[in-house]
């Protein structure tokens, strides 16, 4: 894991405690989000990068049963389709699919970069968690604006319902950015 995820996993819940749930880790200066009628439009969720509990995801689900490998890919579908839908549940507004158009649309590009399934063993447990890299592009998609990382934590006792959960989880952390940055679609 490189030093910069590592250091916002472990600011991301000093973070939340302080009011964001989120960590920007860039963010474009002056706000290029403040003409009225922008719309941000969300590609799918990357998963090039992921790390689960220490191993790539290739080491990982090389080590997994066939059929484990398979519902594991089958949650993994599951969240980015969760991440997406809740996101434009939330923020319907301002969010939309791709592919972009117009010099006021922007290009969200979500990566699944950290995932820790957890564990329940009797009385003894730890949370799944979470982390996802949120890159907010121009309109041509070449080039980053701003990038926030986020962080969520669900308990439970099976792994693709809590990574279901965390993915909820982070597009509601995510709509939170929406809302305080992108000025140019307020929320009521």
């Amino acid at each position: 894991m490189n030093n910069r995820l590592a250091l916002a996993i472990l600011l991301a819940p000093l973070a939340a405690a302080c009011g964001k749930p989120y960590v920007v880790v860039r963010a474009a200066n002056p706000n290029p989000f403040v003409r009225p009628g922008c719309k941000l439009v969300v590609e799918d969720v990357q998963m090039d990068k992921l790390v689960v509990g220490g191993k790539t995801d290739a080491e990982y689900f090389a080590d997994k049963k066939p059929e484990a490998q398979a519902s594991y890919n089958e949650d993994k579908a599951a969240f980015a389709a969760l991440f997406r839908t809740e996101l434009m549940n939330r923020r319907g507004d301002l969010v939309g699919p791709p592919p972009a158009s117009g010099d006021n649309t922007f290009v969200m590009r979500p990566h699944f970069v950290f995932w820790e399934p957890g564990y329940n063993i009797g009385i003894s447990s730890r949370p799944a968690e979470a982390t996802v890299v949120i890159d907010v592009l121009d309109p041509t998609g070449q080039n980053i604006l701003d990038e926030i990382r986020t962080t969520a934590k669900a308990g439970g006792f099976a792994s693709g319902s809590k990574m279901r959960a965390t993915g909820e989880i982070l597009a509601g952390y995510t709509a939170r950015y929406l809302k305080d940055r992108f000025v140019c679609a307020p929320v009521d």
